[in-house]
């Protein structure tokens, strides 16, 4: 199973849809809103339950993934994604939508945790899983992309709800997949841990600052993902007045950024090591996103619209987000380099915490949400100089460590 292409590329997909799932719908917000009839501000606030749902359901099938098995939980865990997603599609009301957006990402978290944890289950050496993780990582560079150009596409043809209706047929696919194509990773010589062992385990990663430290980063790098493609129509189709077309190849930036910083992970990872990747990445970060505010000034003081002035906007997002590239598949393969022993629990607590640093980052977003496209730059200087700071404190305590090993 851990040699085989056809399986690496079902991992893949299972981490990707989670990250579609949301971006997918994001074309469709203002859409919604006018269905609805409800505030934008409003509709956006479901972005940041999707991912309170989606940190609880890491947490939930994280733990589920060593208790039951990572087939049992990544079967329940799509199960339940399917009828969110097809409550979505149905609902009637902002309320109906907020319930049912928050079940859809319960279920969604499964390709997230379990998935991470089935490859740290077949890749235990560190140098192999850091580069497994940065070949996934430059595999996933065109998910985040595909959603906006999927989901504005079905938006236009059938309405926003078919954008929900083809995440349901999606689930099911997936679903079959799973079904047919994987097998149990879980060891066999794995303690199912109790509710006290788990608090105990909790209680050791709470005071462990490294992971912490990893906690807050992921969580960071993943909120600015996600604010700017919450915030992206507002920008590229109200302001600047880009078609709905024309935006769909927006997140094509994110995507290009996210494979580049994959391709410099594999080529330097060997060489410098991955707390100077994750510090390098948080650098880039803040640089691009002074830049970013830089370009926005310019694009505001202007009332720019059209092409140009989306290009002047783009370019230093091409910075930001490959920085963040850099960051991300990084963190994830050294955040639980010493809790291999209990991979699904630890890694469900990883995930829940990072998870509710997003969600609250978005609530942050969404309540800076307005009529100009000045707050987003803003918000991510605030991110990645504070990402920066913690990133450098983590290479310096690194450099400690080898310096002690090494005494």
């Amino acid at each position: 199973m851990k040699n085989s292409s056809y399986l690496l590329f079902l991992f893949v997909v299972l981490l990707s849809f989670p990250q579609m799932s949301e971006t997918l719908i994001t074309p469709a917000l203002p859409d919604i809103s006018r269905s609805l009839e409800v505030a934008s501000q409003l509709l956006e606030f479901s972005v940041s339950i999707f991912f309170a749902g989606f940190a609880l359901g890491v947490s939930f099938w994280g733990i589920g993934a060593d208790w039951w098995g990572r087939l049992n939980a990544m079967r329940c865990g799509l199960l339940i994604f399917i009828i969110g997603s097809a409550a979505c599609a149905l609902a009637q009301s902002l309320q109906q939508l907020y319930i049912a957006t928050f079940i859809q990402a319960f279920g969604a978290s499964c390709g997230s945790v379990v998935t991470q944890t089935m490859l740290r289950d077949l890749y235990t050496d560190k140098a192999e899983r850091s580069k497994v993780f940065a070949t996934i990582g430059m595999s996933l560079a065109f998910s985040p992309a595909l959603g906006p150009l999927l989901g504005n596409q079905l938006c236009l043809w059938f309405g926003w709800r078919a954008d929900y209706a083809f995440l349901a047929l999606l689930g099911i696919a997936l679903l079959f997949w799973c079904w047919c194509s994987l097998k149990e990773t879980r060891p066999a010589n794995l303690q199912v841990r109790s509710a006290s062992s788990l608090l105990a385990l909790a209680k050791v990663m709470v005071r462990d600052p490294f992971i912490l430290a990893c906690t807050v980063l992921v969580g960071v790098c993943n909120a600015i993902v996600f604010c700017f493609f919450a915030e992206g129509p507002y920008i590229f189709i109200s302001h600047l007045q880009l078609s709905p077309e024309q935006y769909g190849w927006v997140g094509i930036v994110v995507s290009l950024s996210i494979f580049f910083a994959g391709m410099l992970n594999r080529r330097y990872i060997s060489k410098v090591g991955a707390e100077r990747l994750i510090s390098d990445g948080a650098l880039l970060m803040a640089a691009g996103s002074v830049l970013y505010l830089l370009a926005s000034s310019i694009v505001s003081s202007h009332h720019g619209t059209g092409l140009v002035y989306a290009v002047i906007l783009i370019a230093p997002l091409f910075v930001v987000f490959l920085g963040m590239g850099m960051m991300v598949s990084n963190l994830l393969s050294v955040a639980l380099k010493d809790y291999q022993s209990v991979a699904g629990s630890a890694g469900s607590l990883f995930g829940f915490g990072y998870y509710v640093v997003l969600s609250s980052l978005m609530a942050g977003m969404s309540l800076m949400h307005g009529y100009s496209i000045i707050p987003l730059p803003c918000y991510f200087i605030i991110l990645s100089v504070t990402a920066y700071g913690i990133a450098n404190w983590m290479q310096k305590k690194a450099a400690i460590m080898r310096l002690a090993s090494d005494g």
